[in-house]
């Protein structure tokens, strides 16, 4: 993604940040941050853990705070590098298996998803 923004080289073109996909790849947040830094303008939030299956090149997606993703180093490390746009919970149960189970519907999930991001963003103030 880098090397696509330096070809570009536009200052109106950035990226989000959908924090799972660099993880699927090998590619640890420090060096996704540290790559893109400023140029980081939306960050999807979500967790998750590799599936089960080593043929399988995309992770088992979870409610935040029970996957694999450090989460709270990735808002520190975006923190440091002057992040000061949105977060968001990108939640896809349209097509993702494991989030159309019982306790996965949004009205369970949206609030979680607050408390999670207030605990997680101000970890001093609880």
């Amino acid at each position: 993604m880098k090397k696509l923004l330096d070809d570009v080289n536009r200052s109106n073109c950035a990226v989000i940040y959908d924090i799972i996909h660099p993880l699927e790849e090998g590619e640890l947040p420090q060096d996704t941050i540290a790559l893109l830094g400023s140029r980081i303008v939306h960050v999807h939030m979500k967790d998750g853990m590799p599936f089960e299956d080593p043929m399988e090149l995309n992770w088992k997606y979870t409610k935040l705070g029970e996957g694999h993703i450090p989460i709270a180093e990735i808002l520190q490390l975006l923190n440091q590098a002057g992040y000061k746009g949105f977060y968001s919970l990108e939640w896809e149960t349209k097509w993702r298996k494991e989030l159309q189970i019982f306790g996965m519907e949004p009205e369970i999930v949206f609030p979680a998803y607050y408390e999670f991001m207030q605990t997680a963003c101000h970890p001093l103030e609880k």
